[in-house]
């Protein structure tokens, strides 16, 4: 966890979340910092921990993803969507492989998912 205040930094990354989410937080960008760039995948275990006790928190993923099937992967733990650059600058996601797999929505789309999705808290 990155925080400039002391306060921040000591709190577990569950309840950093949920404090913001309590305080009408409704996404989050998990982003690796130590990853970004590097192709080495996401630490699956430790955001497996936050979106099982988030549940209805948007949370999208970044840092690190090495393939589609890191995505595949994500995409089957409940996170929301991922932010690439690498993979894609260095094409180890093709835009083709994203059509494919369905990654790919339209925004309008995208907004029509996500109000309907019974995973989101009201």
């Amino acid at each position: 966890m990155i925080g400039r205040s002391p306060r921040i930094a000591r709190l577990d990354p569950v309840e950093l979340l949920a404090a913001a989410q309590d305080r009408g937080v409704r996404t989050v960008i998990l982003l690796v910092l130590d990853r970004v760039g590097t192709g080495t995948g996401v630490p699956i275990d430790r955001l497996r921990r936050l979106r099982r006790a988030l549940p209805g928190l948007e949370l999208l993923v970044g840092g690190g993803i090495a393939s589609i099937d890191e995505l595949r992967r994500l995409r089957e733990e409940g996170f929301d969507g991922a932010l690439l650059a690498t993979a894609l600058h260095e094409r180890r996601v093709t835009p083709a492989a994203l059509a494919r797999g369905r990654f790919l929505t339209p925004p309008a789309a995208a907004g029509r998912t996500r109000a309907a999705s019974s995973r989101r808290a009201p």
